[in-house]
Protein backbone atom coordinates (compact mmCIF):
# COMPACT_ATOMS: atom_id res chain seq x y z
CA UNK A 1 0.00 0.00 0.00
CA UNK A 2 0.91 3.45 -0.74
CA UNK A 3 0.81 6.19 2.29
CA UNK A 4 0.97 9.43 0.25
CA UNK A 5 -2.69 10.14 -0.38
CA UNK A 6 -5.42 12.32 1.77
CA UNK A 7 -9.24 11.36 2.12
CA UNK A 8 -11.93 13.82 2.21
CA UNK A 9 -14.81 11.73 4.75
CA UNK A 10 -18.26 13.49 4.46
CA UNK A 11 -20.79 11.84 6.08
CA UNK A 12 -24.72 12.12 7.19
CA UNK A 13 -26.01 10.20 9.73
CA UNK A 14 -29.94 10.04 10.73
CA UNK A 15 -30.83 7.69 13.84
CA UNK A 16 -34.39 8.37 15.13
CA UNK A 17 -34.78 11.63 13.70
CA UNK A 18 -31.38 12.96 14.72
CA UNK A 19 -29.15 13.82 12.06
CA UNK A 20 -25.32 14.09 12.84
CA UNK A 21 -23.09 15.83 9.60
CA UNK A 22 -19.26 14.65 10.25
CA UNK A 23 -16.02 15.64 7.82
CA UNK A 24 -12.49 14.78 8.35
CA UNK A 25 -9.03 15.16 5.86
CA UNK A 26 -6.60 12.50 6.82
CA UNK A 27 -3.80 10.75 5.41
CA UNK A 28 -4.90 7.20 3.80
CA UNK A 29 -3.50 4.47 2.00
CA UNK A 30 -4.54 3.31 -1.40
CA UNK A 31 -4.15 0.36 -3.64
CA UNK A 32 -5.22 -0.56 -6.64
CA UNK A 33 -6.68 -4.29 -7.21
CA UNK A 34 -7.82 -6.61 -9.76
CA UNK A 35 -11.26 -6.41 -9.08
CA UNK A 36 -11.22 -3.04 -7.21
CA UNK A 37 -9.47 -1.21 -4.54
CA UNK A 38 -8.34 -0.67 -0.65
CA UNK A 39 -8.89 2.71 1.42
CA UNK A 40 -7.24 2.61 4.98
CA UNK A 41 -7.51 5.94 7.11
CA UNK A 42 -6.59 6.62 10.49
CA UNK A 43 -7.79 9.29 12.47
CA UNK A 44 -7.93 10.18 16.51
CA UNK A 45 -10.99 9.94 18.58
CA UNK A 46 -10.84 11.31 22.25
CA UNK A 47 -7.13 9.89 22.30
CA UNK A 48 -8.27 6.69 20.96
CA UNK A 49 -6.54 5.48 17.44
CA UNK A 50 -9.18 4.67 15.38
CA UNK A 51 -8.55 2.74 12.04
CA UNK A 52 -11.25 2.58 9.03
CA UNK A 53 -10.49 -0.35 6.17
CA UNK A 54 -12.94 -0.31 2.59
CA UNK A 55 -12.52 -2.61 -0.12
CA UNK A 56 -14.77 -1.83 -2.89
CA UNK A 57 -15.15 -4.64 -5.48
CA UNK A 58 -16.17 -3.79 -9.32
CA UNK A 59 -17.91 -0.74 -8.29
CA UNK A 60 -20.65 -1.75 -6.86
CA UNK A 61 -19.52 -3.03 -3.27
CA UNK A 62 -18.54 -1.79 -0.50
CA UNK A 63 -17.05 -3.70 2.66
CA UNK A 64 -15.93 -1.48 5.48
CA UNK A 65 -14.41 -2.42 8.97
CA UNK A 66 -13.82 -0.36 11.60
CA UNK A 67 -11.50 -0.91 14.15
CA UNK A 68 -11.89 1.97 17.53
CA UNK A 69 -14.14 1.64 20.22
CA UNK A 70 -17.27 0.17 18.67
CA UNK A 71 -15.79 -2.14 15.95
CA UNK A 72 -17.90 -2.75 12.91
CA UNK A 73 -17.93 -4.84 9.65
CA UNK A 74 -20.46 -4.06 7.26
CA UNK A 75 -21.27 -4.64 3.45
CA UNK A 76 -23.24 -2.32 1.12
CA UNK A 77 -24.77 -3.38 -1.71
CA UNK A 78 -27.30 -1.47 -3.54
CA UNK A 79 -30.80 -3.03 -2.81
CA UNK A 80 -29.30 -5.59 -0.79
CA UNK A 81 -29.82 -6.28 2.44
CA UNK A 82 -26.63 -7.33 4.46
CA UNK A 83 -26.19 -8.23 8.25
CA UNK A 84 -23.53 -5.65 9.64
CA UNK A 85 -22.04 -6.14 13.36
CA UNK A 86 -20.95 -3.97 15.96
CA UNK A 87 -18.30 -5.26 19.34
CA UNK A 88 -19.06 -3.30 21.97
CA UNK A 89 -16.99 -3.19 25.50
CA UNK A 90 -20.15 -4.38 26.92
CA UNK A 91 -21.20 -6.93 23.88
CA UNK A 92 -21.87 -7.45 20.65
CA UNK A 93 -25.47 -6.65 18.23
CA UNK A 94 -26.11 -6.76 14.58
CA UNK A 95 -28.19 -4.62 11.78
CA UNK A 96 -29.41 -5.24 8.80
CA UNK A 97 -28.02 -3.13 6.30
CA UNK A 98 -29.75 -2.83 3.00
CA UNK A 99 -27.63 -0.43 0.54
CA UNK A 100 -29.31 2.52 -0.95
CA UNK A 101 -26.48 3.98 -3.21
CA UNK A 102 -23.06 2.96 -4.17
CA UNK A 103 -20.84 5.08 -6.78
CA UNK A 104 -17.53 4.32 -7.77
CA UNK A 105 -15.16 6.47 -9.84
CA UNK A 106 -11.30 5.89 -10.26
CA UNK A 107 -8.91 8.25 -11.98
CA UNK A 108 -5.04 8.65 -12.12
CA UNK A 109 -5.08 10.83 -8.86
CA UNK A 110 -7.25 8.62 -6.75
CA UNK A 111 -10.93 7.80 -6.00
CA UNK A 112 -14.03 8.99 -5.53
CA UNK A 113 -16.66 7.03 -3.43
CA UNK A 114 -20.35 7.76 -2.57
CA UNK A 115 -22.02 5.47 -0.60
CA UNK A 116 -25.63 5.54 1.59
CA UNK A 117 -27.63 2.74 3.12
CA UNK A 118 -30.66 2.41 5.82
CA UNK A 119 -30.82 0.25 8.95
CA UNK A 120 -32.99 -2.00 10.36
CA UNK A 121 -33.37 -3.99 13.46
CA UNK A 122 -36.00 -6.40 14.44
CA UNK A 123 -38.24 -4.82 10.62
CA UNK A 124 -37.95 -1.96 12.04
CA UNK A 125 -36.12 1.23 10.48
CA UNK A 126 -33.46 2.74 12.41
CA UNK A 127 -32.01 5.38 10.34
CA UNK A 128 -29.92 6.35 7.25
CA UNK A 129 -26.38 7.10 7.09
CA UNK A 130 -24.58 8.62 3.45
CA UNK A 131 -20.75 8.83 2.76
CA UNK A 132 -19.00 10.60 0.42
CA UNK A 133 -15.23 10.33 0.21
CA UNK A 134 -12.36 11.69 -2.25
CA UNK A 135 -8.83 10.38 -2.05
CA UNK A 136 -6.38 12.20 -3.54
CA UNK A 137 -2.62 11.68 -4.66
CA UNK A 138 -0.72 14.34 -2.44
CA UNK A 139 0.59 16.88 -5.14
CA UNK A 140 -2.27 16.52 -7.16
CA UNK A 141 -4.90 17.95 -4.75
CA UNK A 142 -7.68 20.14 -6.23
CA UNK A 143 -7.73 23.80 -4.58
CA UNK A 144 -10.98 22.98 -3.73
CA UNK A 145 -10.07 19.70 -1.63
CA UNK A 146 -8.77 22.04 1.24
CA UNK A 147 -10.75 25.10 0.88
CA UNK A 148 -13.70 24.39 3.14
CA UNK A 149 -11.02 23.24 5.94
CA UNK A 150 -9.06 26.21 5.84
CA UNK A 151 -12.08 28.23 5.44
CA UNK A 152 -13.44 26.37 9.07
CA UNK A 153 -10.04 26.99 10.59
CA UNK A 154 -10.45 30.86 10.31
CA UNK A 155 -13.70 30.94 11.39
CA UNK A 156 -12.57 29.15 14.23
CA UNK A 157 -9.79 31.79 15.74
Amino acid sequence: MKSNYLIKVSSVNIVEGDKTETEIITHADFELLADGYNIVYREENQGREEETRIRVIKGKRVEVRRFAEMETEMTIEKGIRHISYHRLPFGEFSLDVVGKEVVSELSEDGARLDFSYATFSGGESLGTAEFNMTVRKKGRIPGDFLREEQENVKNCK
